[in-house]
């Protein structure tokens, strides 16, 4: 009875040797497979090679040849290697061509080789017609240009098709090597598991319920609600797959309810953003394009299927609004501005329109307290044509009245240096005050036309710029002699901060000269007599800071919001003034590529500064 048993045993044991033997064999024949099917796409691979060479080799040989036209400095040598460089692009270009025609591996793969051959020979007849007549002219150029984009996207089509064909065997070859290195090893437990169950007489009506349960859970969690579980006993398990089956059928009604109610929300959204007037964008909370509406595609001049599914920062366009919005810092769940950003001008039938950009958090619109990170974003173009317009023409109406100021104060200057004179007559000592206070009312006017005629030009983006290396210790010694006089008046101790080597700025210095002397007169302005204001500099990385500290009142922050806007002042602000220092203070230093702010406490004064770029 043992000898029979052992023979028993010894035969079953075996069955699993061979068992475990051709289930490893067969695993690590489908690894091997897989691992093959690599050289199934070598081709594919080839032609992406080609596909990249043919593309960069094709814009050396259309920007050396611009650079042959557009330069005409160069020297005959420098020519003669540009020639001899298109010379030799040309014959990579034809090389990797050759290479691809004797490499078709995909439908249609031959008729787009043969229409790159059509069109690379039309882009180089041009160039070799051009050469021959030096006919440079617009026409020219925009048929060059037309060409060679033409050309590139034909290459482009076969790179596309080709890492198409890769992706689509490679993921075909791996998804059927995954699933039958799957299928083997289910194969091979299962055979293992049957034998060792047949050989110690497990119960297996007590494992396989619960095997089939638990995989039932595991679909449950994948959301798919139609599992059931039929189980022909009169045990426990019976009235635990009845319990599995009711809430199976509960998860199913429930998920159908929620999911009809999400449906008509989605409709309503759908339909509210397609018909607002203003450009809209929907954004999910990573930022990709959700929805936009005719408005939006319009304004920008891109299709739905360009946007719908893209992340908004890296869709690639020259449009001016995708370029605004450039301007925001979208960070994961907070769309925070890095600056008050300006309208955009916009041609549209031949008509100027300005728009604004304006980006709504939706978790922050709504103030929900369920939502604990924002569910997503909508970035909105408004037209604001109309305030625009307005605020151009009120500002160019100041300005024309401004302008036309200028000639009678000339008039008035030049009657009072004639008083003067003392070839005319002397004046009393009366007659001598007054004629000291006209000539200080008519500098007030003056300054004043002159900052409000600087402002005309900056809102009407006209301003000039002489960009050239300056010293900070030019600029800073410029800046406090213009206003020593107000610092005598007021009897105000100036303290200078600044290092001893500091490196130069690229800057306009007489804008420059003008930001400074503007910070010193609203600080000389706001600080009691026999106060003090500091001047420091210090450099940031690539920038320097200017800043100017005085011991005034301060400034609030509700108030610090808004101080650079133009006609805003303090509420401490004197009644003269026409709030428009800082503003032109602003565009002049952003204009230059710093930024300018402003650090303050009430009470406790306040310190403007702003940076300029190292030359």
């Amino acid at each position: 009875m043992k000898k029979l048993k052992t023979k028993i045993l010894f035969g079953l044991f075996f069955l699993l040797f061979v068992i475990l033997l051709l289930s490893l064999t067969g695993i690590l024949s489908i690894y091997y497979l897989s691992q093959d099917s690599e050289a199934i796409i070598k081709d594919n691979n080839a032609s992406v090679e080609y596909s990249i060479n043919m593309i960069n080799a094709l814009e050396d040989i259309y920007n050396n040849q611009l650079f042959l036209i557009f330069n005409k400095t160069h020297d005959s040598t420098e020519v003669d290697y540009l020639k001899k460089t298109i010379v030799e692009k040309e014959k990579v270009f034809k090389k990797y061509l050759e290479l691809q025609k004797s490499n078709i591996t995909e439908v249609y793969e031959d008729n787009i080789v043969k229409k790159v051959i059509d069109l690379y020979a039309g882009f180089t007849s041009l160039i070799d017609s051009s050469s021959s007549t030096n006919d440079y002219s617009d026409y020219f150029l925009n048929q060059l240009k037309e060409r060679y984009i033409i050309t590139s996207a034909s290459i482009r089509q076969i790179y596309n098709l080709n890492m198409s064909a890769i992706y689509r065997k490679n993921s075909t070859a791996n998804q059927t090597a995954d699933k039958v290195t799957l299928y083997m090893t289910v194969a091979a437990v299962s055979s293992i598991l049957l034998t060792l169950i047949f050989i110690l007489y497990f119960p297996s009506y007590v494992t396989n319920p619960i095997s089939e349960l638990t995989k039932k859970i595991e679909d449950i969690s994948n959301r798919q609600y139609d599992q059931r579980i039929d189980i022909q006993s009169n045990d426990e398990l019976k009235t635990l797959a009845a319990a599995f089956n009711k809430m199976a059928l509960s998860l199913k009604v429930y998920e159908a309810q929620h999911i009809d109610e999400l449906l008509i929300e989605k409709r309503r959204m759908e339909t509210l953003v397609t018909n607002l007037q203003d450009g809209t964008l929907l954004l999910d909370k990573d930022f990709n394009v959700l929805l936009a509406n005719d408005k939006f595609c319009n304004l920008t001049g891109l299709m739905k299927s360009e946007l719908l599914g893209q992340n908004i920062n890296e869709i690639k366009t020259d449009n001016r609004i995708f370029n605004q919005i450039n301007l925001i810092d979208l960070q994961k769940n907070k769309a925070l501005v890095k600056e008050k950003i300006k309208p955009i001008s916009v041609k549209i039938d031949n008509q100027i329109e300005y728009y604004q950009i304006l980006y709504l958090d939706i978790r922050k619109q709504f103030k929900t307290e369920i939502m604990s990170e924002s569910s997503g974003y909508i970035l909105l173009v408004q037209n604001i044509t109309k305030y625009e317009e307005r605020d151009i023409a009120k500002t160019n109406l100041i300005a024309t009245i401004s302008h036309e100021l200028k000639t009678p104060l000339s008039s008035i200057n030049l009657s009072i240096k004639l008083l003067e004179d003392n070839r005319i007559g002397d004046l009393n000592n009366e007659q001598l005050e007054l004629l000291e206070s006209i000539k200080l009312h008519s500098s007030r006017i003056l300054n004043l036309v002159n900052e409000v005629l600087d402002f005309a030009q900056v809102e009407t983006g006209h301003i000039r710029l002489k960009i050239k290396p300056a010293s900070i210790n030019d600029i800073i010694e410029l800046g406090t002699f213009a206003v020593l006089m107000m610092l005598n008046e007021k009897e105000i101790n100036l303290e200078l901060v600044i290092p001893e080597f500091l490196s130069n700025v690229k800057c306009d210095l007489e804008k420059t000269v003008w930001i400074v002397v503007n910070l010193l007169s609203n600080a000389i302005r706001y600080s009691s007599k026999k106060g003090t204001i500091s001047i420091e500099v210090k450099q940031e990385k690539q920038f320097i800071r200017i800043s100017v500290k005085d011991d005034g009142p301060g400034i609030s922050g509700q108030e610090q919001n808004r101080i650079f806007e133009k006609y805003v002042k303090s509420k401490s602000e004197p009644a003269k003034g026409t709030g428009l220092g800082l503003a032109i203070a602003k565009e002049f230093v952003e204009v230059q590529g710093g930024i300018i702010g402003v650090e303050s406490k009430p009470g406790n004064g306040s310190t403007f500064y702003f940076t300029l770029p190292i030359a």
